[in-house]
């Protein structure tokens, strides 16, 4: 959120802020002031950022798919889920699922967040760890 603050040259003036999350979950409100220029350099910057991350997931978990597919080994599946596991929570915890991808369910940014996605994540990435290691065979008991 962003909100413009008009403060005449050489004066100090108090700002209060209540920030408060409506659908519970994961808060995170760094405050910082900046001036026009350099708050739009950096949502343009930031914005190709988060399209390089997300994109960069998509890619691997497309490729990931395609190899599980086509040799049936479990552990590329387990890093797919892990994959997206992971998109999936940073788009919760950066708000930016709410607008397009989860809209119709209000509640499911804190939901998912903590109480869904992080422990999926966890846990398909100890099924890949255990899958690709093959520990039942490399470090028997």
């Amino acid at each position: 959120m962003a909100f413009p603050v008009t403060v005449p040259a050489g004066s100090a003036v108090e700002v209060f802020m209540r920030v408060q999350n409506p659908r519970g979950g994961i808060l995170i409100a760094p405050v910082r002031v900046w001036d026009r220029t350099a708050f739009q350099a950096h949502q343009h910057l930031d914005s190709v950022m988060q399209g390089l991350f997300f994109g960069a997931l998509l890619i691997l978990s497309v490729f990931n798919l395609g190899v599980f597919v086509v040799t049936r080994e479990r552990s590329y599946g387990y890093l797919v889920g892990l994959l997206m596991s992971n998109a999936g929570y940073q788009l919760a915890s950066w708000g930016l699922g709410d607008p397009d991808l989860w809209f119709v369910w209000t509640g499911w940014t804190g939901l998912s967040s903590v109480a869904v996605l992080q422990p999926a994540a966890g846990a398909f990435l100890l099924a890949f760890l255990h899958s690709f290691f093959d520990f039942s065979r490399t470090a028997p008991r």
